[in-house]
């Protein structure tokens, strides 16, 4: 596994919009508050031509290509934020060129339908790549302990991470545009069985674009779960909006196509929107015949606050009394 460098002092952050582009006014100060607070960091943060709109929720694929491919290549560039997630990633897929990721290793980080760039990085790349906050979070004032710490395993500082002790249940709309998350519930993670530790190799997710992936055969799992062999999988996820049938076709594609072979255990992110009325119970009777344990209500995805979930790094994860820790090993 590849991992891109740690960032040092000075380390010039640039953010792109493979996705979404910034376009309400609270969330243009967001994003002048983040550049600020990078700045008082001690970094430096550049952004593509298209990362702000009034027009298009989204740029034409070429440019998006263009403009990604213009961080990766540039060698100041020492990490990537993605800017937003939302839908259309998936288009630029076909246009990229992907060795780009091996031959200029970086940090890219996000979240959503950002899993498409991050995903494929890292097992057709083999580049390490972060399922967590975008660009946006660290415009909040203060910073909340979830992007305190993802910044320190940025920086190499920091190489574990507890679970939060509340959560957002909800998307909250802002008004200042430098809110934190509005964490209205406890959080409290259970597992099956309880208090499990498990380890492997990290690799997940938005299940929506997971599925996408399983459904084109876009990325080669099969392969990546192959070159490690000798380490167990761990898959990571999270959903927007599957359905129970939505879930019930993609773990039947990841099983017939090779996807579970070798996997130690399942983390599964607090559902964002979910149509049945028991997820957990539901993704249990889905996944149970493979005897590994599962996590539910991790720090993962679209409600906040989020784990900084790295693809491809070797992990522990644990539960006990209803609370979760990773720890990575950098191997």
């Amino acid at each position: 596994m590849i991992y891109p460098p740690f960032l040092q002092k000075d380390a010039v952050i640039g953010v792109t919009a493979p996705s979404l582009r910034v376009t309400a006014e609270e969330d243009h100060r967001r994003f002048d508050s983040a550049v600020a607070n990078l700045k008082d960091k001690g970094f430096k943060v550049v952004y593509t031509d298209s990362v702000f709109s009034d027009e298009a929720e989204t740029s034409p694929p070429e440019v998006r290509i263009r403009e990604l491919g213009s961080l990766v290549d540039n060698p100041e560039v020492r990490m990537i934020a993605l800017a937003k997630g939302g839908f259309g990633e998936s288009e630029i897929v076909p246009g990229f060129d992907w060795d780009l990721i091996r031959k200029n290793p970086k940090w890219i980080q996000g979240y959503s339908d950002n899993t498409v760039i991050l995903f494929k990085s890292t097992v057709d790349e083999d580049v390490a790549t972060i399922y967590g906050s975008n660009f946006g979070d660290y415009g909040m004032v203060p910073w909340h302990r979830a992007v305190v710490e993802n910044m320190e395993i940025l920086t190499g500082r920091r190489k574990e991470q507890g679970s939060f002790d509340h959560h957002e249940t909800e998307f909250h709309d802002r008004v200042a545009g430098t809110e934190s998350y509005k964490e209205d519930a406890p959080t409290v993670l259970t597992s099956v069985p309880e208090n499990v530790s498990f380890s492997g190799r990290l690799i997940g997710g938005c299940m929506d674009v997971l599925k996408w992936f399983a459904d084109t055969d876009n990325a080669n799992v099969p392969d990546f779960i192959g070159r490690y062999s000798d380490d167990s999988i761990i898959w990571f996820m999270e959903t927007y909006d599957m359905s129970f049938e939505d879930m019930k076709e993609f773990f039947g594609e990841m099983e017939s196509k090779g996807w579970m072979k070798n996997v130690s255990g399942f983390i599964f992110g607090r559902p964002f929107r979910y149509p049945g009325s028991d997820y957990k119970g539901d993704v249990i009777s889905l996944l149970s015949g493979y005897g590994v344990p599962m996590v539910f209500d991790a720090d993962v995805g679209h409600l906040a606050p989020r784990m900084t979930m790295i693809n491809g790094a070797f992990a522990e994860f644990s539960v006990s009394g209803g609370k979760g820790s990773i720890r990575y090993s950098f191997i």
